[in-house]
């Protein structure tokens, strides 16, 4: 995903190029792959389109914990 902040006016040819990138599909729905915003809008409340970022910095579970039933001694 890509997110350009622009001071300019956002124009149709920036839209329609954003709109050509398509969608990234995660587990939380279709977000756009490219996404435009221009810095009014953000001061406005207006935020990007994208998946929760999870604590780790990761979007992917994580793996469950395997307990072992005997431990191994040293000799």
């Amino acid at each position: 995903m890509g997110w350009l902040i622009t001071l300019e006016p956002i124009t149709k040819p920036m839209q329609r190029e954003a709109a050509d990138a398509g969608f990234y599909v995660s587990p939380w729905g279709a977000h756009p792959k490219i996404q435009i915003r221009a810095v009014e809008s953000l001061l406005d409340g207006k935020a990007f389109d994208a998946p929760p970022i999870q604590p780790g910095g990761t979007t992917f579970q994580k793996p469950r914990r395997v307990e072992r039933k005997e431990q191994g001694t040293l000799i």
